[in-house]
Formats: C-alpha cells, structure tokens, sequence
C-alpha cells in the first residue's frame, strides 16, 4: 500500500441550533434487549443489536417489525455489534469473539441462520456497505492489533482499506450520497473524511466526548450525517462542511420524551435512518431503549444560539508563531473544558487543559520552541460547542 498521510481542516466547529420540529418518542423499551448497532430492511422492519457477554454465546440480534413486534432474530452470537444489509437484503452481523483475534462478521438469512462471511477480521466492531458495490467495510477497534478499516469483498477475502493516524477507536461509518465515505471515533469523538481508497483521511469534525466516550455510531440522512454522543447523552448533527450541531438531549441523563431541547437519553448509542430518510431511530446503551427522532426534514428557522455556547473568542497572537503565542478564550459559563494541540498528521500534540473551569477569560502562553515549523490545529471544547484555529510556527 502506498504511505499514507492525514490532513486537517479547519472547519472543525460546532453551532447550536433550534430545530423547532425535532420531536423524540419511545419505540421500545426500557430492557428491550437493544443497546448497540441498528440497521433497517427494505420493508421498514428494525434490527438491534444485543452487545451480550463476549464469549458467552449471549449475542443477539432483535427485530422489531413495523408494528412494534420484538422477536429474537437470530442468537448465540459470543457478541453482536455493527450491522449491515447487502443489496440482496441478507443482514451481516459483527461478532466480538471475546477475543479481538475472534472476531469475524457473519451472513444471516431469512430466517436468522448465521454462516461465517469471511475470516476472522481482529477487532471488528463497526460494518458499512459500500452503496457502488458488494464490497462491506469493518472498523476495527484493536488495541493490539492497531485502529483500522478493512475491506471484506464478496469473496470473503479481506484486505487492509485504512490505518492513518487518527483513528482511535472506530466504529462508526457512513457513505454520503456523493460516495465519500466517513469514520467516526468511539474514544474521542472525531469524525473523518476517508480520501484517495484509504491512502489519506482529514478531520471533518469533533463533537463533545468525555473520557473514552466519544461517538458509538454514525449514519447519513438527507444530506448531513448524524452521530450519537454516547458520553455527553445527546444527538449530533453534521453537516458535510463540517458544521455540528445538537439536534436533541439535554445531556442530563433519562427518558424524557418531547421536543429535541427538552429530550434526555442515556448513553444514546446506535443511529440509523428509514428509507424515506426523514426520521432517526437511536438505541441507548444503559436502558436498552429504542428512540425515534422526528422533523429531521422540518427545520424552520434555524440560527446559532449565542447565549448557550458556553465557550467563544478562541484566538491566538502572535500567528505566525516564533518563540510563542498567546492563546486566549472566553469560558462563558463554568464548564467541562479541553484545550488541545494537533499536529498535520492528525496526532494530538499537546493537551493544555482539561478539567473544569469557573467562567472568566483564560490567557495560556505557549512555548512554540519545542515545535518544528509548520502548521498545527489548536481545538477547543466544552460540553455544548468546539472551536478551533490553525496557526503557523516559524524558525527565528
């Protein structure tokens, strides 16, 4: 494969935004039994999966059918994670073995009988199809074996896609209509472009995450992708230039249903679409409940909320930096903050902040001496919105 290189974009920001039409209900649950990846077949039928005990057989795959009928589609899985339809209609399922050099996607029929597609892919965690061909991708989320995405062709056979520098922890993909193909990070909460057949990737955005727990699953609908933010109990929406924003959840945790500000999840994990593409259907990890968001087609009025960006004015001066710069921000209300510096590979350089901070004006001043020339990408977050700069450093 050829070297492989990582760019960043700039465009790394998050707005709030008023979805006046965003309504979230209950479909099943809580204790459904459906915590993880969900996938829909052609007749609108919903799939879940249930995560189980790796190594214990206790992997499941529900279907709940378009009256709300919960069944056990097929089981004894040692675990099930992402789930992916073929263009025939036969539903894949990710198996965690227990061990990441166990895992393996396998191939159901109509009637829930599994047959291994493939070999053993270590660390599989995530599957997506590509919508041009026969030809499923699966993330993989290996410690051991590195952060990457394979390709598993119609013959079973299986080769390496991508494994830039960024990757940290991907499970979540997703085609938009123009065939670009996206990735997203369960451990920080990065979201990737995928460009040139997996030779490079670049930062199309970051959400809010907390330690570990950053986006579980990705989806696209209608022309902007959408993510769970599984550790900050909210739902994203994110445009294809990069543009995030909250669509629904307060970020406190519960059940309440209601308009998208007024929504509370618990640790919202998979995210899928319907063929119409106007609705979104997410699974909670902890109550094991399926959520339907509506109106994802109705936004009227949309604009930025700038009494609820709880961190603003990110800058630095001077830029070009030489000996070094001054980086200032305003936190606008006492919150969760994080300040980091990235490299042009993608690789986090150095974290400044991260911890709680009182409101106030914060002025940090950054050594550049230790930096080699070039440009680097200084990102700001909080709970509630991002923001990010690039700046230049210079020899003397």
């Amino acid at each position: 494969m050829n070297t492989k290189f990582l760019t960043l974009s700039a465009a790394v920001f998050l707005h709030l935004q008023v979805f006046s039409q965003i309504m979230v209900s209950t479909l099943v649950g809580p204790n459904s039994g459906i915590e993880d990846a969900l996938a829909i077949d052609k007749h609108g039928n919903i799939y879940g999966s249930h995560f189980g005990t790796p190594g214990t057989g206790t992997g499941v795959v529900y279907k709940l059918d378009t009256s709300g009928n919960k069944t056990a589609f097929a089981s004894g899985f040692s675990s099930c994670n992402g789930l992916a339809f073929d263009h025939q209609g036969k539903l894949h399922v990710v198996e965690f073995g227990g061990n990441v050099n166990n895992s393996r996607v396998y191939q159901l029929d109509s009637l829930g009988n599994k047959t291994a597609y493939g070999p053993k892919i270590p660390g599989a965690s995530g599957i997506v199809l590509d919508p041009q061909s026969d030809t499923f991708f699966v993330s993989q989320y290996s410690s051991s074996q590195g952060n990457r995405i394979s390709k598993l062709s119609p013959d079973g056979k299986v080769s390496l896609f991508c494994n830039q520098p960024g990757l940290n922890g991907p499970v979540g993909m997703a085609f938009d209509h123009n065939h670009n193909m996206y990735v997203a990070n369960f451990n920080n909460g990065n979201i990737y472009r995928i460009h040139n057949n997996g030779d490079s990737i670049s930062l199309l955005a970051a959400i809010p995450f907390t330690t570990n727990w950053g986006i579980g699953f990705l989806t696209f609908a209608s022309g902007s992708l959408y993510a769970t933010g599984i550790g900050v109990h909210k739902v994203f929406k994110i445009s294809l230039t990069g543009e995030v924003s909250l669509i629904a959840g307060t970020g406190s945790t519960g059940s309440t249903n209601g308009a998208g500000n007024v929504a509370k999840f618990n640790r919202p994990n998979g995210i899928t679409t319907n063929a119409a593409q106007d609705r979104l259907y997410v699974s909670e990890l902890i109550t094991s409940t399926v959520r339907e968001i509506t109106g994802i087609l109705d936004v009227t009025a949309t604009h930025e909320v700038e009494n609820q960006k709880l961190i603003s004015s990110l800058s630095c001066f001077p830029n070009p930096a030489i000996h070094s710069t001054q980086i200032s921000y305003e936190v606008k209300e006492a919150c969760f903050t994080r300040l980091q510096i990235f490299n042009t590979k993608g690789e986090l350089f150095q974290t400044l902040v991260s911890g709680p901070q009182n409101k106030g004006v914060y002025n940090y001043q950054l050594d550049t001496t230790p930096f080699s020339p070039g440009i680097y990408v200084c990102i700001l977050m909080s709970d509630e919105n991002s923001q990010s700069f690039q700046f230049l450093v210079t020899q003397p």
